[in-house]
């Protein structure tokens, strides 16, 4: 009997792929800013185009200075300046998948933090993860924090699942839709 090598396994290196960036957008005041750095309107353009169209990121320091070529505290002095004067807002704990500081770029300081959540359509977390643990730790339950935190749809949905006939969950829908609290809706649907 002859015994064979298997064959050696084949290795796919993991391709970079291009960059699909091709612009970003800054506010006008750091651009005419005469307090402002070179260094800094570079870090400014750079988290710009890693933003929603509300001006969120979730983009972390070590990418930007591999972008630029530098280290990464002057990537955080940079953020700490932009901060300071206005240009930049950062939320720490503002998703729970999220490990690093979310940052906002201050397009309109008349736009609330709120109202840029719902022009991105990108909800934030209904807590933060400390939030989270501190409503565990007060004898809830779970099941009762996770029941805070879902949508209205999720709720229509778990009724619409929980009635029995066709009929029913279009009554479901029908009471939500012409606008019936859900707790209304759920006392009258769940049965004890």
């Amino acid at each position: 009997m002859e015994y064979k090598l298997p064959k050696p396994p084949k290795i796919k290196e993991k391709v970079m792929q291009p960059d699909q960036r091709k612009f970003c957008v800054v506010p006008l005041r750091a651009v005419v800013a005469k307090d402002l750095t070179l260094t800094g309107l570079k870090v400014l353009c750079l988290l710009a185009s890693y933003c929603n169209k509300a001006g969120f990121t979730y983009v972390s320091q070590t990418r930007l200075a591999n972008d630029l070529g530098i280290n990464q505290s002057a990537i955080n002095r940079q953020i700490k300046q932009l901060e300071t004067k206005g240009y930049i807002k950062q939320f720490g704990g503002y998703s729970t998948h999220i490990k690093g500081k979310t940052k906002r770029i201050i397009y309109d300081e008349k736009i609330s933090d709120r109202e840029a959540e719902q022009i991105a359509g990108e909800p934030r977390e209904p807590f933060t993860n400390s939030e989270y643990n501190q409503m565990l730790q007060k004898n809830k339950s779970h099941d009762e924090v996770m029941q805070s935190t879902m949508s209205d749809r999720e709720i229509i949905a778990s009724l619409k699942a929980s009635v029995s006939t066709p009929l029913e969950k279009a009554m479901v829908q029908r009471d939500y839709d012409v606008g019936i609290p859900l707790d209304i809706i759920k006392a009258k649907y769940i049965k004890a």
